[in-house]
Order: C-alpha cells, then structure tokens, then sequence
C-alpha cells in the first residue's frame, strides 16, 4: 500500500501526518522542533513511531522562500538539501513549497464550513485573494486566477517595513526602530512581535519589563490580569 507523507515545517513546530492512496490523512503529529537537532531527525522520529512504513512521496509545507534544492528555514536554525532527504528516507520524490504558497493552492478546495466572515462585504468570485497570516513569522501570498486556473504568488510580504497608524502605534515602532533598526511587519504581527509589543508598551509607560512567552501574554489578555498584554 503506497503511502505519503505530509508536513508542515514551521520556526517552532513541525507538523506530520500520513496520507494513503485514498486521500485519507492519519497519525498527525505536532512536535516542537526545539526537541530535535536538524528535519531529518524529526522525521526518522515520526516515522519509527509509525512503525517505519514505507514511504512513496512526501510532500512538504515549509515557513522559509523555496528557492533551488537548499532549504533554510527563515525563523529555526535547521537547513536541508531536497536531493539528499529524498534519497535518505528512499522516496520517489519529495516536493516542497513555501507554507503559504502552499495555502493559497488549498483556497479554491475549500468549502463553505471551513470558511468564517471577520468583515463586511461579499467575496467577488475570481478576484485575486490575499493570504496572510501570523506564526512564529509572518506569512504572507497570494492567488489570482488565469480563467480557471489558480496561481500562487510566492511572496515574503513580512518583511515589509510596518507603518503606524496612530500615536500609539507609532511609539511601539520607534521603540522597536531604536531596538532593531528596520522594524518590519514580521517584528510585530507574529509571536515573538507579541513579545516586542509588550515589552514596547511596558517602556512606553515605565514599568518594570519581565520577559514573557507569546501564550503568556496571551492569556494576560484574555484574562485581563495584564494592562500591557491587551
């Protein structure tokens, strides 16, 4: 029985799952990348835990601009080479694109279910479609249509220089401006950028800053125990 594997490699987490020949995804697994030393060890984990089956394909997912056979991950110390992995685990071939390159190509597959309005207006039907989202980065593309086909635009929108759009924004962009230089979207929409607001507005107003995790700052907004994480 022929078999995929399916992942999606980002800056903290690596995430695996296998795919038979009826489309059918199981054993999804999710592990910090911090617990491994490079992606070949992550997988050779997750497929020994599988019980080693045999692999016909893999098809990757990865938070970092696909360009040639080298991968670096933009946001996690791990690179890799497409030729040799394919070799290593004796795949026929390993195809790997850009994380929201490759959640673009999955807009056309989605149904009404999957989908939730956070605006108003109506979606125009083959108009081009952004696609951006926060992670340990920022991830950003896009889909525009050529008559019924759909194209990816491969893009690193997150390293745009980020604008302020009131006082208050703008105070957090110098902070990080005097702290980094160039203060990209990425430095703020993603995260550690919740970490770098929080530490912005705890200077802005003079208090005290104790570093804390993005899930702790988190919770201090929803709990509202926090003045400076909401």
């Amino acid at each position: 029985m022929h078999q995929r594997l399916i992942g999606d490699l980002g800056g903290t987490h690596i995430r695996l799952a296998l795919l038979s020949a009826q489309g059918e995804i199981s054993a999804v697994q999710s592990t910090a990348c911090a617990d491994y030393p490079d992606f070949a060890s992550a997988v050779s984990a997750y497929l020994q835990g599988q019980g080693s089956p045999a692999i016909h394909e893999a098809a990757l997912a990865v938070a970092t601009p696909i360009d040639g056979d080298r991968v670096a991950l933009t946001n996690r110390d791990w690179s890799f080479s497409i030729d040799e992995e394919t070799r290593r685990f004796g795949f026929s071939r390993m195809i790997v694109k850009n994380d929201f390159t490759a959640l673009a190509l999955s807009i056309p597959h989605l149904g009404e279910d999957d989908l939730s309005p956070i605006g108003g207006g109506q979606a125009v039907a083959g108009a081009a479609v952004a696609v951006i989202g926060p992670g340990t980065g920022l991830g950003v593309s896009g889909l525009v249509f050529e008559g019924d086909i759909p194209v990816a635009i491969a893009g690193e929108g997150g390293h745009v220089s980020l604008c302020a759009h009131d006082a208050r924004e703008a105070a957090i962009v110098d902070y990080c401006r005097q702290k980094f230089g160039h203060v990209s979207a990425e430095r703020l929409l993603s995260g550690m950028g919740l970490q770098n607001i929080y530490e912005s507005l705890c200077a802005i107003n003079g208090v005290a800053y104790s570093a804390r995790t993005p899930a702790a700052i988190g919770q201090g907004a929803q709990s509202g125990d926090d003045p400076y994480a909401s």
